[in-house]
This record gives structure tokens, sequence and C-alpha cells, in this order.
């Protein structure tokens, strides 16, 4: 879910095989953009991972298989770039897992297999991070998961079995953090999924794993703290299979954690307590799905949660329920 900066009160909603949905908040009229097999310039893939915002205007689309689309809302024109193995500055992969902007205007696009990206809007090619078994500062692995951009401008990359990594942009060398079995205060699981941080805690990055739970990094020191699932304790974490970390404007120092299969948490991190939100078959106003993939707050303040099997969760906060979001109507749909 994307709230686009350049059109206020609009939701962009990707989805795992229904494309593309451009959502208004206060009509709640949903229009769906898909791929026309006889339409080049249609959505390349339905499957759509990742989607950003760039200073422009310009969404960035991240598919499964199709590469990554460009599209300007206004003209709604959609323009793709694919891997080509005779081209070094296409896209390196065309399956497409994050997409992100930093300050200069540089899109940084993160695949599966491929490594890192960074779009050159000048010369309107891609340059590529690998991993490089031989350098010891290149990326730790190709498989990326998780990208951030912390407030002093450091591009942080999560990977699939690599850990964390730290650009140092003036070199194009990475700085890894990696899980040591010897050592209590390093990363405790390499299979990075999600990248946050708290405005009520400057300074530290908040680290979804899969298989370790919610890991907390002082930048400063580069020790981490763990937050685990417990069995005896309702107050941990509902899984430490993390897929997704985020906090509401309206309540700075609250974590929103997605996790894959136990559901929605709530983690008040000044207070260290968690609230657990799981889907009840047999309660209509549960949580759709366990498997959380995305949230966002909406204007009116609502949470919109994403989930993979589920659709869009809504969750009214003072009442403390779930309704479902609206599908998109054939009328609204984009062929």
């Amino acid at each position: 879910i994307l709230k686009a900066p350049s059109e206020p009160g609009i939701l962009w909603v990707g989805t795992a095989s229904g494309g593309l949905n451009r959502l208004d908040e206060e009509t709640g009229i949903f229009k769906s953009f898909r791929n026309n097999p006889n339409n080049p310039d249609s959505l390349s893939s339905n499957r759509v991972q990742a989607l950003y915002e760039d200073l422009f205007g310009n969404l960035w689309i991240g598919t499964h298989g199709g590469g990554l689309n460009t599209m300007c809302p206004r003209r709604q024109h959609i323009t793709r770039y694919m891997a080509d193995p005779r081209d070094p500055g296409s896209i390196s992969n065309n399956v497409v897992t994050k997409i992100h902007g930093d300050r200069s205007g540089a899109v940084w696009v993160g695949t599966f297999g491929g490594g890192l990206s960074k779009h050159d809007i000048l010369r309107e090619k891609f340059i590529h991070f690998k991993h490089d078994a031989f350098d010891s500062n290149s990326l730790s692995n190709n498989y990326v998961f998780a990208l951030y951009q912390d407030p002093a401008g450091r591009i942080w990359v999560g990977t699939f079995n690599g850990g964390l990594n730290r650009l140092n942009r003036a070199r194009d060398r990475f700085v890894r953090y990696l899980n040591d079995p010897l050592d209590p205060f390093s990363l405790n699981n390499n299979m990075i999924s999600a990248i946050a941080e708290s405005k009520a805690l400057p300074g530290y990055l908040w680290v979804g794993t899969q298989g370790g739970g919610l890991n907390r990094l002082d930048t400063k020191t580069g020790r981490f703290a763990h937050y685990l699932y417990r069995l005896d304790d309702t107050n941990s974490l509902g899984s430490n299979m993390i897929r997704c970390i985020y906090e509401a404007p309206s309540e700075p120092g609250v974590l929103w954690v997605g996790t894959d299969g136990a559901g929605l948490n709530r983690f008040d991190i000044r207070k260290n307590s968690i609230t657990r939100y799981y889907n009840n078959p047999n309660i209509p106003t549960s949580l759709s799905h366990n498997l959380v993939r995305t949230i966002y707050e909406t204007r009116q303040g609502q949470l919109m949660v994403g989930t993979y099997g589920g659709g869009v969760s809504i969750l009214n906060r003072k009442a403390n329920t779930f309704a479902a979001g609206r599908r998109p109507s054939p009328a609204g749909q984009r062929k």
C-alpha cells in the first residue's frame, strides 16, 4: 500500500494476482490497472510486489516476473524496464522485491537474485551492486528483501540469508551485519524481511527477520537487542516470522508488525507492551487473514492492513474491530 504525496487522498494498492489498484479515500472507489497481453503500454505483470512514488510524481511498480514499470498518474502511461542480458544498463532481474528513493532523486531497486540496482535518471540506465564472493565489502547476498534510507542518508539493505548491509555512498562499499553465534549482541538471524525506524527512538533501526523476530540495532554501537515470540508470554511477539513494520504518523513510538501466519502485532516500544490481532473465523470483525504483508494509516486514522489471501482489513482503533476493504468495481477497471 502506498500513499502518493502528489495526490492527496489517493492510495495505491498492489496485489498478488489482480494488478494495481488506485483507491480514492473520499469516495471509496477503486480503479484497476492490469496486464493486457495485446497492449505493451499496460502493466507488465499482475503480480505487484513493490510501489514507490519519485520526486516527480511518477509511480514505480515492481512486479514478480515482469520487471519494473513506471507510470505517470496524470497520463496513466506505463513504461516497462525489463532485464536484458545483452544490455548491462538494464535492470538486473525481472523479480523486483523492493523500491526506495533517496534524497538525491535516485531510485534504488531490490531484486530476487539480481542484487541491488540504482536508476541513473540522467543516463536512463541502471547501476548494479552485486555479491562478490571474493570481496567482503560487496553486497552480502543478491536476494534483497528490504530497503531503507535513514535520516543521515545511509542506505540499508536487508537480504535473504545474507544479513543486513549498510552502503558507504562515498566509496560504493558495504558494511555487513551478520549473525555471530558467539556474540549475543549480533544480529540473531540473517534472513531480513523489513527495516524501519521510529521517530520516538532516533538512532535505532528495527529489523524484521524470518525466524529471529525483531532486532533493534543501535547504529552508533552496532549492537542488536532481540524481541522474540515466547510461548509462555502473551506480551511477546505473536511470531518470529516478520513480514513488515510500520509506524503510523498519529502514533509515534508504536510499531505495527505484520507476521507470516500470526496476524498483526501492536508494539508500544516505550511501554514494551505488545497487543496481538488474529483472524478468528467465528468473529467477522477480526483480522481477515493471519498472513500480513503491508500496513498503512489513512487520513481518517484507520489502519489498512494488506494480507495475503484475505484482501485488505481496515482496523477501527477505537472499537478495536476490523472491516473488509472494498473490491474494485468493474466500472472502474482499466483493461
